[in-house]
């Protein structure tokens, strides 16, 4: 009884990997569908608490912006100075 057990499971070893597969694939796309869900959600709902709120969109982005373009120059040297394949 115990040969025809792993024998069994020998065969369905493929199979149950398949199953554990596809149910990761699924919960992966749950999650993802999920935060492409409030993602939408938010995209509607923060310019409208802007606007609600009186506060200008313009004014938080600008921030933002100037931080970005301050990064990039700070950091482009670094960057640029670095040979294909990583830090040497």
């Amino acid at each position: 009884m115990n040969e025809n057990a792993s024998k069994m499971l020998e065969l369905l070893d493929n199979e149950i990997e398949l199953k554990c597969y596809e149910i990761k694939k699924a919960r992966q796309e749950r999650s993802l569908g999920r935060c492409f869900s409030l993602l939408s959600v938010l995209f509607v709902i923060i310019p409208v608490l802007l606007v609600f709120f009186g506060i200008s969109f313009v004014t938080m982005v600008i921030p933002a912006l100037i931080f970005l373009v301050a990064g990039t120059f700070l950091l482009s040297p670094i960057i640029l100075q670095n040979k294909i394949g990583g830090l040497q």
